[in-house]
C-alpha cells in the first residue's frame, strides 16, 4: 500500500461539544469548521470540510498553510484525486503581483 504524504494529511481537532457531539476543527486552516453528532462521523465531515477548504484555496489562487505535525492528534487525508491536484499545485509557480492579472491593471499604459 502506498504512503501517504505528510504534505497531504493535516492534523484535527475533534473537540466535545457541550450539547453533544464534536466540532471539527483545522488549526492549520483557519476559518473552517464543521461537526458530527458521532467521531466518526465528525471525522467524516472532517474530511469532506478539507477537501472543499484545499480546493477553494487553489481555486482562489491562495495559500495552502503545509500541515503541522500530529504530534498524537488524528490526521485527515485529502482524497487521492484533491492530493494530486495539490502536489502539482505547489510545485507551480506563485504568481507575483508584477505578472498578476490585478498588477496589470494597475499599469499605466503606453
Amino acid at each position: 500500500m502506498k504512503r501517504v504524504s505528510d504534505a497531504a494529511a493535516w492534523p484535527v481537532d475533534l473537540i466535545p461539544a457541550k450539547e453533544g457531539g464534536f466540532i471539527v476543527n483545522f488549526p492549520d486552516l483557519p476559518n473552517g469548521w464543521s461537526q458530527g453528532e458521532t467521531r466518526g462521523e465528525a471525522l467524516a465531515q472532517a474530511g469532506d470540510l478539507l477537501d472543499e477548504m484545499i480546493l477553494g484555496r487553489m481555486a482562489h489562487n491562495e495559500d495552502v498553510p503545509p500541515p503541522s505535525p500530529a504530534k498524537g492528534r488524528q490526521v485527515v487525508v485529502l482524497p487521492a484525486l484533491t492530493a494530486a491536484k495539490f502536489e502539482a499545485y505547489r510545485a507551480m509557480p506563485r504568481p507575483t503581483s508584477a505578472n498578476s492579472r490585478s498588477g496589470l491593471a494597475g499599469s499605466p499604459r503606453k
